[in-house]
């Protein structure tokens, strides 16, 4: 089962996994939303990710604090960045606006599609990764540009090639990913003023965002220390799931 993806809205019924179930960590997120972090440090937990290390962490800090109490990590960035990268860019497409609260200046505007990542709580699985396959292909397909406050928007768009613009916060380690794959984070403003000093502040941001962003090479933006940990980690995985496989095979 590969482990990726941020953990946990319930993190005491989430680790660890049932004995019959083989973890792949690659592109692992620990929350500090709520107890997470204070529970996956257990000894309980702690005792789980010796057993099942190397654990690919989707971003350092994840890494860091898990590396600090004697967890051997590696920067796996997240599974999405695997998606292929499309085959030319869209120059006529569309801009393609997600989830950003505000209007954009009329050259965006003019020419754009806005969507939205919020679904319906009541929406069967099937459904809603239905409506992330239409999302992606729509992504793929129409986009020249990208403009998103999401992460699992921007991540999969940079990966296929696609220009992302992203307003969030560059404090905030949960989407620290996009800074280190050489994206800069559009601080958006503090919502807490009135709506006049909000569309100032937001007019603000936009006149010292780079609208004509380029595609960025994840390629080349992977420096070779963190492609060497990942190779390393990603060979280890591969070895033990064998060794797990033929002890499995053996004893049936």
């Amino acid at each position: 089962l590969i482990m990726n993806g941020w953990f946990s809205h319930d993190p005491e019924n989430c680790l660890p996994t049932n004995e019959n179930i083989l973890p792949v960590f690659w592109g692992f997120h620990i929350s500090d939303w709520n107890n997470s972090w204070q529970y996956f440090l257990s000894d309980r937990c702690l005792a789980y990710f010796k057993r099942f290390e190397p654990i690919g962490c989707r971003d350092m800090f994840t890494a860091n604090k898990l590396a600090q109490v004697g967890i051997n990590t590696f920067y796996s960035r997240c599974l999405t960045l695997t998606f292929p990268k499309r085959k030319k860019n869209r120059v006529d497409g569309l801009d393609i606006i997600v989830d950003v609260p505000v209007a954009l200046p009329n050259s965006i505007e003019k020419s754009c599609l806005r969507l939205s990542h919020k679904v319906n709580r009541d929406l069967k699985e099937y459904h809603k990764r239905l409506q992330a396959k239409k999302l992606l292909y729509i992504y793929k397909r129409y986009a020249k540009r990208v403009v998103t406050t999401r992460l699992h928007c921007a991540l999969p768009c940079i990966a296929m090639g696609i220009p992302v613009i992203f307003f969030g916060d560059p404090n905030d380690y949960r989407t620290s990913i996009i800074g280190e794959l050489g994206l800069d984070i559009q601080k958006i403003p503090h919502q807490k003023t009135t709506r006049e000093s909000t569309g100032k502040k937001w007019g603000n941001l936009f006149n010292s965002v780079n609208w004509g962003t380029v595609p960025i090479d994840i390629h080349l933006k992977k420096d070779e220390s963190s492609m060497t940990l990942a190779r390393k980690g990603g060979m280890i995985i591969i070895a033990r799931f064998r060794v797990t496989s033929e002890k499995q095979i053996k004893n049936t």
